[in-house]
């Protein structure tokens, strides 16, 4: 695998999360299957928030769990849950995300109740 280790089952991404795939992802979540609706519907009753990104579609959604440190994706039915393991690698995730997606308003307040939103606006991330 490319930037990617297998270590007793589990995948290790290069950024050192650990990555859940499908049924393994949902077993991790608690529940089963349904387009990305359906998971942004459950993720975000269960405080996950939607990392909003230009291919945002019924089919595609990227969620984040900023107090688990964890960030599910949902892409044409495949699933992929990253679990990270300490603050530092989350930034490096999000990082990562930012700059494949492009910067997405995130709330920090779960790890630092004194952290304000993260406002961008995706206009001005388009101009540059």
């Amino acid at each position: 695998m490319t930037n990617e280790e297998v270590v007793q089952s589990r995948t290790i991404n290069a950024r050192g999360n650990t990555v859940l795939m499908n049924e393994e992802a949902d077993a991790q979540l608690g529940f089963v299957r349904g387009g990305a609706r359906a998971y942004e519907r459950r993720l975000t009753q269960c405080g996950w928030q939607v990392y909003r990104t230009l291919h945002d579609a019924w089919y595609f959604g990227v969620f984040v769990d900023v107090a688990g440190m964890q960030i599910m994706t949902y892409s044409d039915c495949e699933r992929q849950l990253v679990v990270c393991s300490n603050e530092d690698s989350f930034q490096l995730e999000l990082l990562s995300m930012a700059e494949f997606y492009g910067p997405a308003d995130l709330d920090f307040s779960a790890l630092n109740p004194h952290a304000q939103p993260a406002h961008r606006h995706r206009e001005a991330a388009l101009s540059h």
